[in-house]
């Protein structure tokens, strides 16, 4: 878990190195958990003054050859669970699932052959972007996906999870968990 803040555009996240063929899964999926720090009262002077709203803290799997030239990106817009939530759908809301198709990280790299990468948005880092649905739109996801470079499924060397800021103007606080990738 995470339990901090982040200024916009800013992001945060943990990383391992790994050998991993993932020619052998066919889908990519985690479970994930936000909420916002407690919020400020007499009781407690510490809290938070805005708590964390709905889509503005994104979760991201990185994986690859490496974490700076050779990677995939999937991202997650985070919904907020509400405070003293017990049930597990309220705690695990469905919307926050990440459940990708390892197929569309494969149509993702042919649609990257060919694209000029000095065209990817500045902003993107460099990362060429597709929504889900963009590439099923069969699908309800709220995900999106990116590529940089040229990896490898069967060569897959690192691992990040992290967080980063989905808002343009305001510092936001609050706790992620990440469970169960599969």
């Amino acid at each position: 878990g995470y339990n901090g803040g982040l200024e916009p555009k800013d992001a945060r996240a943990v990383f391992k190195s790994v050998n991993v063929d993932m020619r052998q899964y066919k889908r990519l999926k985690m479970f994930l958990h936000a909420e916002s720090l407690p919020k400020l009262s007499a009781d407690n002077p510490n809290g938070e003054v805005n708590p964390l709203q709905d889509n503005q803290m994104i979760a991201f799997i990185r994986f690859g050859n490496d974490f700076t030239q050779n990677f995939y990106q999937v991202e997650v817009p985070l919904k907020v669970t509400e405070e003293g939530a017990i049930i597990n759908t309220d705690v695990w809301p469905e919307a926050n699932n990440m459940d990708i198709s390892l197929d569309l990280l494969t149509q993702l790299k042919i649609l990257s052959i060919g694209i000029n990468w000095d065209d990817i948005d500045p902003n993107d880092n460099g990362i060429f972007y597709k929504d889900v649905q963009e590439l099923d739109p069969s699908s309800t996801s709220n995900h999106r996906i990116g590529i940089k470079g040229n990896p490898n499924f069967g060569y897959v060397r690192t691992l990040m999870l992290g967080l980063k800021s989905g808002t343009e103007s305001n510092d936001i606080r609050g706790e992620v968990w990440f469970n169960e990738l599969g």
